[in-house]
């Protein structure tokens, strides 16, 4: 008969055991507490690092596209974790190595979403299922991440009509062998699933109503549009010419998403307003002041213009594209009064 020390020991052992069960996969990560996971505000990047927070039970810590907020880095601090899961590239989260020191960091960011996506899946190691989302579809990736955090598997971005390689890879990595597919209205969904078949995967399609993914589509391109024009500020130097053009450029798109739609041509509506929320976001990042990656490259352009022409020649040309389009600019960006209302 064991001894009641002997009994006392046991005990103590299995409820030590029971204390560092972790929430995460074998080998995924640390327990709950040990880390954050951060990531910036698009659609695509917070997505899979829902999934990722879900499956290895951590708290996921949101900042604005292309800056690490305070809030975010009080919300870090706080934590009380030690580590950080940093999804997205350096354009989409900066500034790590200096503001997060004294945190072991792990970034998981490729060089564009599909290659995050697949760097982020990795850390299930294994997993029969995936759900696979097309990469600008932001209600889509929405609908995913419920279903993915309830199933504990991963999400994946494809494009409108291919399988990234590093998403395929990443396929062949987890021996996936089942696929949900979360088809956007502007993909060419059965050249998608016949990609995924010859990775062997079992392909089930989510139920879509595609007149109205391009109708929330348009809806969401016109708040980001009311937004960056609410915000925009007068034309007078190069970063606030590049947020101007951009804005117009959001416009012309959701002029022309309006038309398609009115034609149910609702994959071409689809495209253009998602295209419209793009650059209008764009727009606004630039006016308040984030003019990093393809950012930057917008202000540049439009220093080099301004230097060419003028800033009045500069203003003279948008005003043209402007009323060419039928296309409101407004005062707001120092062009004077509307010159049309927007269609």
């Amino acid at each position: 008969m064991k001894s009641v020390l002997d009994i006392l020991l046991l005990v103590i052992i299995v409820f030590a055991s029971f204390g560092t069960v972790s929430s995460a996969a074998p080998g995924a990560g640390p327990a709950q507490g040990a880390a954050v996971i951060l990531v910036a505000d698009n659609s695509a990047d917070s997505a899979v690092a829902s999934a990722l927070g879900g499956m290895l039970g951590l708290k996921v810590v949101v900042t604005p596209w292309g800056t690490l907020g305070d809030e975010a880095i009080a919300q870090i601090n706080a934590s009380g974790a030690t580590m950080v899961y940093v999804v997205g590239g350096p354009v989409a989260v900066p500034e790590i190595e200096t503001r997060l020191q004294g945190f072991t960091v792990t970034r998981l960011g490729g060089k564009d979403r599909f290659e995050t996506s697949a760097l982020v899946a990795g850390r299930w190691n294994r997993s029969a299922l995936v759900f696979l989302v097309e990469g600008e579809d932001e209600e889509g990736a929405r609908e995913a991440t419920v279903k993915a955090r309830a199933e504990n598997a991963p999400i994946v971005y494809v494009t409108k009509r291919e399988l990234p390689e590093a998403v395929g890879a990443a396929l062949a990595r987890l021996n996936a062998s089942r696929g949900v597919l979360v088809p956007s209205p502007d993909m060419e969904k059965e050249k998608v699933k016949a990609r995924l078949r010859e990775r062997g995967l079992e392909v089930n399609e989510t139920p879509v109503d595609f007149a109205q993914r391009a109708r929330s589509a348009i809806a969401a391109a016109e708040k980001a549009v009311e937004s960056a024009e609410a915000n925009a500020s007068e034309v007078n130097e190069s970063r606030s010419a590049a947020a101007a053009r951009l804005l117009l450029q959001a416009k012309l798109h959701l002029a022309k998403a309006k038309e398609a739609f009115n034609a149910s041509k609702y994959g071409e509506a689809y495209g253009l307003a998602v295209a419209a929320k793009n650059l209008a976001e764009n727009s606004g990042r630039i006016t308040r002041g984030v003019t990093v990656g393809s950012l930057k490259e917008h202000v540049e352009r439009a220093a080099a213009e301004i230097g060419s022409r003028g800033l009045a020649g500069w203003k003279k040309d948008l005003e043209v594209a402007a009323n060419t389009s039928e296309v409101r600019l407004g005062g707001r960006i120092g062009m004077g009064p509307p010159l049309r209302s927007q269609r």
